[in-house]
């Protein structure tokens, strides 16, 4: 499942994103597809919580389950 994390960055909710990330909540961790709060910010185009995350060091690396990373994903996103 989600981790309050995935939810907000999803959901763009940057008071809560940097709650998060200062109580030292896992950047990289995943949910049930493989996904890090970094993908789940990019599928839903949060540029908000994007930046936060980007800017406490998220590993940009991390692939979902399909091989994806969060630049994929936010590739994939504008493109349609």
């Amino acid at each position: 499942g989600n981790t309050a994390l995935h939810w907000a960055a999803a959901r763009d909710y940057c008071d809560i994103v940097e709650f998060l990330v200062k109580s030292s909540a896992s950047l990289s961790i995943k949910n049930n597809s493989g996904s890090t709060p970094l993908h789940s910010a990019a599928a839903n185009g949060s540029t908000r919580a994007l930046k936060i995350l980007l800017q406490s060091g998220v590993d940009l690396s991390v692939q979902d389950e399909d091989g994806l990373t969060a630049l994929d994903i936010a590739s994939k996103r504008i493109s349609n």
